[in-house]
């Protein structure tokens, strides 16, 4: 009786798992190159990212700082050895929607995020390329939102002490 018990659970677990991962899997394949993100000076294209140069004069990433700003934009700061980089690559992990950054003189990627992304964790991936098209290593980004503590209490403090008529 426990073994068909075990089996009945198992089998219903498994069936809810098909049917969330499919929604999971398709959550950004169609999905308009415009809508997924907003990322500054960069152009979108569909296609792979691309795979890292071999030269020895290639450009290198190092480990950057990424923070998210309000949970509507993202900023990553780059940490890149050379300092004379032609642009970036930037792609969210799991989608084939590629922006290329070009004549970029920024310290910053800046990436809006829309609306139906908000408050949803996903990675992005990006590297860097130089004059000459060498691309640099991949760094991966996994954003993560967290609830913005500091204006709810500024809004109970607020409340708190408004003179009451």
């Amino acid at each position: 009786m426990d073994k068909l018990i075990m089996f009945g659970a198992l089998a219903s677990i498994l069936m809810i798992l098909a049917f969330y991962i499919d929604k999971l899997i398709s959550f950004f394949e169609n999905v308009d190159e415009n809508e997924l993100l907003d990322v500054g000076y960069g152009t979108c294209s569909r296609g792979g990212f691309p795979v890292s140069s071999a030269s020895r004069e290639a450009p290198v990433l190092l480990t950057g700082i990424h923070s998210v700003v309000d949970n509507q934009y993202v900023y990553i700061y780059p940490n890149p050895q050379d300092r004379f980089l032609a642009g970036y690559f930037v792609q969210v992990v799991g989608t084939r929607i590629l922006y290329k950054i070009g004549n970029y003189g920024e310290e910053a990627i800046i990436i809006g995020i829309p609306e139906k992304l908000q408050g949803k964790g996903f990675t992005l991936q990006y590297a860097a390329y130089d004059t000459q098209d060498r691309v640099s290593n991949k760094i991966t980004v996994v954003v993560d939102f967290a609830p913005s503590l500091v204006n709810d209490l500024a809004d109970i403090f607020q409340q708190d002490w408004m003179q009451e008529n």
